[in-house]
């Protein structure tokens, strides 16, 4: 069963599991020591973009970052996988994770490190986090938090037809104040695994 809580105007979910504290978002080790949960954004991301931002993760941690719903794994990489032979990783450091997305395809890095060359993303869809085990830390890069790519071919076919989504620069601003400021606004919580993600209501 899965349940949506909303994030708005909190600086913690009711169980202690996603705290906003001092420009980061902090996913607590669960209790019983592993528990699935999942944060996402309410809006829907369609045009093209790069997402950059730092995460730190305690031995052995397992997260993720959904990019449109698809997950790639963010973890303790060396030790957790799939991703262990990642030269600059700094375990129990911050790590840089760069998201480039143009059109259906993402291209993934860590440190400048390639984890995905051309990881499969739908054509809309939220951003978002999942908790696993462990704790981590995420905050924005202190380069570019989130900002929209030069248009794809795809992107600017869609703005001839008229078809073009709202600017990213609009959905930013619910995205960033949950995952970078002290207000988790803009974001919901899922709990447990669903079988199927479903879409919160604007």
């Amino acid at each position: 069963m899965t349940k949506a809580i909303s994030f708005d105007g909190k600086t913690a979910s009711n169980d202690g599991r996603f705290l906003a504290r001092a420009g980061r978002l902090v996913v607590a080790t669960p209790s019983e020591g592993r528990r699935i949960q999942q944060l996402s954004t309410t809006r829907e991301f369609s045009r093209d973009f790069t997402l950059r931002l730092e995460f730190r993760a305690t031995p052995n941690a397992d997260s993720g970052i959904f990019i449109r719903e698809p997950q790639l794994q963010c973890r303790d990489y060396l030790v957790a996988g799939p991703y262990t032979k990642l030269a600059k990783y700094r375990p129990q450091d911050w790590n840089e994770i760069e998201i480039v997305v143009h059109g259906r395809v993402a291209r993934c890095t860590c440190n400048g490190e390639l984890l995905e060359e051309a990881f499969p993303v739908p054509a809309t869809g939220p951003i978002g986090l999942e908790g696993d085990r462990g704790q981590m830390e995420y905050r924005e890069s202190g380069s570019t938090s989130c900002r929209r790519s030069a248009p794809s071919e795809a992107s600017k076919k869609r703005s001839r037809q008229g078809n073009a989504a709202r600017p990213i620069g609009h959905e930013n601003r619910a995205y960033w104040s949950g995952f970078g400021g002290n207000r988790a606004a803009g974001v919901k919580r899922r709990l447990g695994r669903p079988k199927r993600r479903r879409r919160f209501a604007r």
